[in-house]
């Protein structure tokens, strides 16, 4: 695998007019004061070749807080974040796709590092980058992997959605896109879990996954989960398991794990913590034993 990168400017030339080296898709739903940060990220980019998809899904968007630039586009979705995605993925003109939240920023040169990655590994189907807090320090475990292939584990636990990007031309050759029954706002009680579902997907029908450092995400410290989105991501997390098979030895070994970390949490005195780690797990246990939810595609 080879990567590089210099601090020049660099401005890809499509090879169609319509075309754009990557297409940053952002879904946004009544909350809009966080954009401008992600858009001046992106208008710092030392890669210029890029479009910015805004998924508006709920109070409309004032013309007033999006720069006039040609390579920013509004449009307007149903609620849910899975079909918002889906509908930015139609409208997309890039070679490649960056997911982003509208509370996240991009280091200057990530979009260029992902780029040449990219083109120089067109066995690369999707990449996941780095994700920073707002001090600089790893926001999730994947982050402190070497870099290199990413294992069916890996896509499950430890992906955040904010850095992944993905191949367009991959997708629409596997005919993959988000599945709208999974992510926030869909209309099961899946509200999580479609970030890690696509790259599951897109592993199982042979797509290569890796991990770039290079490509640099900034999304702000979530501090302490609360016990609902605990519970949910656990559910999720159950769910996929048994959707892509995973072993279910894994799954007990797991919930014991946790379950002695929430032992341990509890001796100490931290109820709460306690409390959140074991409903962690019986969510998990519980999303495992679903039956299969169809598709939403």
């Amino acid at each position: 695998m080879k990567s590089g990168a210099n601090s020049r400017r660099f401005l890809f030339v499509a090879s169609e007019s319509n075309i754009v080296s990557v297409s940053v898709i952002v879904g946004v739903k009544d909350r809009h004061d966080l954009l401008p940060r992600l858009i001046a990220s992106l208008l710092k980019q030392t890669l210029s070749d890029w479009e910015l998809i805004i998924v508006d899904q709920g109070v409309p968007l004032l013309a007033a807080s999006i720069p006039v630039d040609p390579r920013i586009r509004v449009i307007r979705s149903e609620p849910g974040l899975s079909h918002a995605r889906n509908l930015g993925l139609q409208k997309s003109h890039g070679e490649f796709i960056s997911l982003l939240d509208d509370d996240c920023w991009l280091d200057e040169h990530a979009l260029k590092n992902a780029v040449i990655y990219f083109r120089a590994n067109p066995e690369v189907a999707a990449l996941v980058g780095r994700v920073f807090d707002e001090s600089g320090h790893i926001f999730k475990e994947i982050t402190k992997c070497l870099p290199g292939e990413l294992r069916k584990w890996d896509l499950l636990v430890s992906t955040l959605s904010v850095g992944i990007l993905l191949r367009s031309t991959t997708l629409k050759k596997l005919g993959l896109r988000f599945d709208e029954s999974l992510g926030l706002g869909s209309k099961t009680e899946l509200q999580s879990g479609e970030d890690a579902d696509i790259l599951l997907s897109l592993q199982k029908k042979g797509g290569s996954i890796f991990q770039l450092d290079e490509y640099k995400v900034y999304h702000p410290s979530l501090g302490d989960s609360p016990p609902g989105r605990l519970a949910n991501e656990g559910l999720c997390l159950g769910y996929l398991m048994r959707r892509y098979r995973f072993f279910p030895g894994l799954l007990v070994w797991w919930s014991l794990l946790s379950l002695g970390f929430s032992l341990v949490l509890l001796l100490q005195g931290k109820l709460l913590q306690a409390k959140s780690r074991a409903l962690f797990t019986f969510y998990r246990l519980r999303g495992f034993s679903m039956p299969p939810v169809k598709r939403a595609e």
